[in-house]
């Protein structure tokens, strides 16, 4: 393959493009399932995989999609084999469909070293779930964490959406209801977006509008925290102690490889992405390759810090980049007057953040980075 060589990497996301049946909402790198062209990726990814060093340097290791646990058990444990490394990783986290989660695919995992599992939950409601293309029943979600919790894979996150189509307000609570109910450690809150390349798109649904966006949202926090859930980022939320660790390395603007086709990686100022169609990607090719100017990076980084409740360390950003935060963005007193930023001491250093009023505004507060 000809890829340029990279330093060795702490954090792997690898992307796996299977699924068995196509979401209405969904726009990632994804094609049905086939089982010789799942062959030929676990091949290519092999190929992939030994070009790159990264030896027992891992922390962190996610695989995401598509599906992973789309594909056959046997192609399954072979994909967890290639990414093996040959100690632990701290935190190895696997997405799934309730469908495709097995419990042979649960022993497979339990058996490479897996230890949180993320599920493609969305809604509690069957009907629903089916008028999203989603294929399985919320009585299969709760089977499928009763099997986790048995296998001793404790640490469970739950995707769920707000804003589709016919959903209203109360089925949004219902469904939050029922998942703070299976006490789900780690939970993902995702707004429909409707991208071009999604069926949804193509069938001119609508998106729902700003207020009743809000309304939802809002709703979410509230709920939430009530029942025991920290907001540590703008769409995720958790019981103490289960943060996402690959996904907080990303949003502390960290260097990171992505295999597999459409997988994104970041290393300093280089940022690149691979190819999603399968025959480009097989060669080596890559959908983006850039060299980040100092500006970009100052901007990336704020984009990614500012996402975190509890912002980042200003120190952080002078010893990344060599000048102080404010010198980068004059911006940065007249927000702080405007309250739609904050500054506090931890521990002796100080740190940066959006302020709480202005915290699910996040984008309009990012928007004056620009």
């Amino acid at each position: 393959m000809s890829r340029n060589a990279t330093p060795k990497f702490e954090h792997l996301y690898v992307h796996v493009p299977f699924c068995h049946s196509i979401c209405g909402y969904c726009d990632f790198c994804r094609v049905r399932y086939n089982e010789k062209q799942a062959e030929w990726y676990l091949q290519v990814l092999k190929k992939e995989r030994d070009h790159f060093s990264y030896g027992d340097t891992l922390t962190t290791l996610y695989l995401g999609g598509g599906t992973p646990t789309s594909l056959s058990d046997d192609q399954f444990a072979r994909l967890l084999a290639i990414c093996q490394q040959s100690k632990p990783v701290a935190e190895y986290t696997i997405e799934a469909n309730p469908e495709s989660l097995s419990s042979e695919k649960i022993a497979i995992m339990k058996a490479h070293g897996v230890n949180r599992v993320s599920l493609g939950i969305q809604a509690s409601q069957d009907g629903l779930l089916k008028r999203i293309g989603r294929h399985h029943s919320f009585a299969q979600v709760c089977t499928c964490i009763s099997s986790l919790r048995k296998a001793k894979i404790e640490n469970i996150s739950g995707d769920l959406m707000y804003g589709l189509p016919s959903q209203s307000l109360d089925d949004f609570k219902v469904s939050l209801k029922a998942l703070c109910d299976l006490r789900l450690p780690h939970l993902s809150l995702y707004s429909l977006t409707l991208e071009e390349g999604s069926l949804f798109y193509k069938q001119g649904q609508k998106q729902v509008s700003a207020q009743a966006e809000e309304e939802f949202y809002f709703t979410a926090l509230e709920l939430l925290k009530k029942q025991g859930y920290i907001q540590y980022e703008i769409s995720s939320f958790c019981l103490p102690g289960f943060q996402s660790r690959h996904n907080l390395h990303y949003w502390d603007y960290g260097d990171f490889l992505g295999l597999g086709p459409g997988a994104a990686s970041k290393a300093g100022a280089h940022r690149w992405q691979n190819a999603r169609r399968f025959k480009d990607y097989e060669a080596g090719l890559r959908d983006e390759d850039i060299k980040l100017s100092l500006s970009e990076q100052h901007f990336e980084f704020v984009m990614m810090n500012l996402r975190k409740k509890a912002g980042f360390a200003m120190k952080t950003f002078q010893s990344r980049y060599g000048l102080p935060f404010d010198s980068a963005f004059l911006m940065t007193n007249r927000l702080l007057r405007q309250g739609k930023l904050k500054k506090y001491q931890q521990a002796g250093t100080e740190f940066l953040c959006v302020s709480d009023d202005w915290y699910p505004l996040l984008n309009d507060v990012l928007t004056e980075f620009l």
